[in-house]
């Protein structure tokens, strides 16, 4: 977190003279990744907002998604070219924002077309996750408990593992299975 205020208040002094923003676009980029790692969301905005750039759009929708607006966050995610490098993070994150808005069937879609498009990602055991405690969350608690259980077989020592586990267990208590 020091290293990242320390890079604020550089950055800040190249910001003032505005030579070096129109020259050298990714100070802007580097400044709000910056504001948002240190917690200064709404600056952060202001300058990732305007920019034309994938990173931008990643900083800018966890920054939306950080602020409550994970709608917002999804039309920047979806700024991002297909066969870009950040696709696959801005396809996981898609599905993220629609599980932070509370739109479970669309968060399954997502994280599913996900698992679909990249099949090897590091993400793979938190998508199949979110899609358990999205079928949870719709009270499809069958389908849910084969969504963990993917989790633990894929993954049994990812930090999603042992959440799999519990979330298991809370599917047969809200089932009224556990007897």
């Amino acid at each position: 977190l020091g290293r990242s205020q320390d890079a604020v208040y550089k950055l800040e002094a190249l910001l003032v003279d505005s030579f070096y923003v129109k020259t050298q676009p990714r100070i802007g980029l580097t400044y709000g990744a910056a504001l948002f790692e240190v917690g200064n969301v709404t600056s952060s905005l202001k300058y990732l907002d305007s920019l034309k750039s994938e990173e931008a759009y990643i900083y800018a929708a966890r920054g939306h998604m950080h602020s409550g607006r994970p709608l917002v966050a999804i039309e920047y995610l979806r700024r991002i070219p297909p066969q870009s490098p950040l696709e696959e993070l801005g396809s996981f994150l898609t599905g993220e924002a629609f599980f932070m808005g509370h739109d479970y069937r669309a968060a399954i879609r997502a994280f599913s077309e996900f698992l679909q498009r990249f099949p090897r990602s590091n993400f793979k055991p938190g998508a199949m996750f979110k899609i358990g405690l999205s079928q949870y969350e719709l009270q499809e608690y069958l389908e849910a408990r084969g969504s963990f259980q993917s989790v633990l077989q894929m993954a049994p020592k990812n930090e999603f593992a042992l959440l799999s586990l519990y979330m298991t267990g809370e599917s047969f208590l809200r089932q009224d299975r556990y007897k």
